[in-house]
């Protein structure tokens, strides 16, 4: 497709013209004009059991074809189908991000964990104030200081804990 000055719009589109009165030749596109001169439900069993790609082709002309009234229903129950699909993709896609955070989270805390446990005892109180702390940042200062400190007590001083 090309737009008035002769620029390609796209290359994602393909046109093929099938003329419908035009004698079977023996090729793939046959399959295409018996389906669109097709008159009885049987000729379309026949296309569909000789090809089986034919099937998908049949079952959605069925479904263009049926009355606005169904066609909006069957409408409705695909859109809602996708939109089930997308919210599935969107719920799991935060859950793995939240899962992330938190546990960058409880890696920094039990990173401090172990630097101060190498020091020695870690007071309880000093414990769950490393492992409650849900601030990246904090931890992050934390985890510094803890590499930085000589021992607990040193630890504590700095970040005022």
């Amino acid at each position: 497709m090309r737009d008035t000055w002769g620029k390609e719009l796209t290359d994602l589109w393909e046109v093929h013209i099938i003329e419908l009165t035009k004698a079977l030749q023996g090729t793939p596109v046959d399959d295409w004009i018996r389906l669109f001169n097709a008159r009885e439900e049987a000729d379309l069993a026949m296309i569909a059991v000789k090809n089986e790609g034919m099937a998908e082709a049949i079952r959605m002309v069925k479904n263009m074809s049926i009355r606005k009234s169904l066609r909006w229903l069957y409408d409705d129950y695909w859109k809602a189908k996708r939109d089930r699909w997308a919210e599935d993709d969107y719920i799991r896609d935060e859950g793995i991000a939240i899962g992330r955070k938190e546990g960058m989270k409880e890696g920094m805390s039990a990173s401090i964990l172990t630097l101060l446990e190498n020091m020695g005892e870690v007071p309880a109180d000093l414990r769950e104030k490393i492992v409650s702390q849900q601030d990246k940042t904090v931890l992050e200062q934390w985890l510094l200081s803890a590499s930085e400190a000589q021992n607990i007590e040193q630890f504590r001083q700095k970040e005022n804990l």
